[in-house]
């Protein structure tokens, strides 16, 4: 572990450091298992570009965790976790070369912003969209710091979404696959990336799909949280 901080009220921010024999490779968007003691795991995409040895993740806190409410809570620095990575193929398809439209809820953000991250200062870079759900605009943990890709990123377009927005809010509000649809009537040319909830997932699928998405240049990430209670 080489540290750990919070995000937002509740995400942290877990970074790691793999020793360098272990020789590590993997693309942007994939995720790692964390081995718990029980023998269980808890799986978290990586949240930044690949590199040999800095890993860094985006955990929400679920009450009654047992990871993340439990004993990511207590990390420190110096501390010892046992992985195994890379898993998934969820990752960026250079050969599409098409606009991306990035779909994220919650700490779907994570392997977004890897795959994304990846692509800064590349003259190859496609033009970007990416809508990023939340509830409230506290829930933004990286507002800031997102809306400074545009310097870095070919013809990017940052549209946050919140479902419980305040009165406060000048942004868009409801859900964020009707915030997509009101923006684009047709996205044949796209290719699509969509993480967060398995709910958001399959309605956007579907309403993209009808809006003449092509199925061969969209691909998902659901995120599932476990409960203590629940596992």
């Amino acid at each position: 572990v080489k540290a750990v901080r919070p995000l937002g009220d509740d995400v942290l921010h877990l970074a790691l450091e793999v020793p360098p024999e272990a020789d590590l490779l993997y693309r942007a968007g994939q995720y790692i298992n964390i081995l718990l003691p029980d023998g269980s795991h808890r799986s978290f995409s990586m949240a930044s570009r690949p590199h040999p040895q800095a890993l860094d993740f985006h955990i929400r806190r679920i009450p009654e965790g047992r990871f993340t409410s439990g004993h990511a809570a207590r990390l420190q620095p110096g501390d010892l976790l046992p992985v195994e990575l890379p898993h998934g193929t969820f990752c960026y398809h250079a050969e599409d070369y098409r606009p991306l439209l990035m779909v994220a809820t919650g700490t779907g953000l994570a392997p977004i912003k890897s795959i994304l991250e990846s692509l800064m200062d590349d003259d190859d870079c496609p033009p970007v969209t990416l809508y990023w759900g939340m509830r409230t605009e506290a829930d933004l943990y990286l507002h800031d710091q997102i809306a400074a890709w545009a310097e870095r990123l070919c013809d990017f377009r940052y549209v946050p979404v919140l479902s419980r927005a305040g009165a406060g809010w000048t942004g868009r509000r409801g859900h964020l696959q009707q915030a997509v649809l009101e923006d684009f009537e047709d996205l044949s040319e796209h290719a699509i990336y969509l993480c967060g909830s398995p709910a958001m997932i399959d309605d956007a699928k579907r309403v993209f799909l009808a809006r003449n998405a092509s199925i061969d240049h969209l691909y998902s990430d659901g995120f599932t949280f476990q409960s203590t209670a629940a596992a």
